[in-house]
């Protein structure tokens, strides 16, 4: 399946003020604050999730819809910023995952996701889901 939509719940959202966020933010739609069924942990300066099944794991964040004509240079661009390997998947940091997006009125999206790449053995996990949140009581 191919989508436009794109879930971002760590150094892509808006409120973390990068040059990536800011590139995303010019060219998308932002649709609403949401979580996925996922577990949120603490890489190095920036977070990285995997998936999960049981419903009480949510990673809070941002769903987007990328606006222009051209996703794929928006996609490809932000594989790039996210470590993704298109020729080897296993050297990827990051690879992207379509995922079911819960938003807060109760609507569900289909959506990529960044999904951390790399063993979580030793990573501190983020147990309340919101990189935002986390980040601010660390100040």
């Amino acid at each position: 399946m191919h989508t436009n939509r794109l879930f971002v719940y760590g150094t892509l959202q808006e409120a973390v003020d990068t040059e990536l966020s800011q590139y995303l933010s010019a060219h998308s739609k932002c649709l609403g604050k949401g979580y996925i069924t996922a577990k949120l942990y603490k890489v190095s300066w920036f977070p990285g999730v995997t998936l999960s099944t049981s419903h009480l794991d949510k990673v809070y964040g941002t769903l987007y819809e990328i606006l222009t004509d051209d996703v794929d240079t928006v996609f490809s661009t932000l594989d790039e910023y996210e470590g993704v390997d298109a020729v080897s998947i296993t050297n990827s940091l990051f690879t992207r995952a379509l995922v079911d997006v819960h938003l807060e009125e109760a609507k569900t999206y289909k959506a990529w996701v960044y999904v951390y790449n790399k063993s979580v053995v030793g990573l501190e996990q983020i147990s309340s889901g919101n990189f935002l949140e986390y980040v601010s009581k660390k100040k």
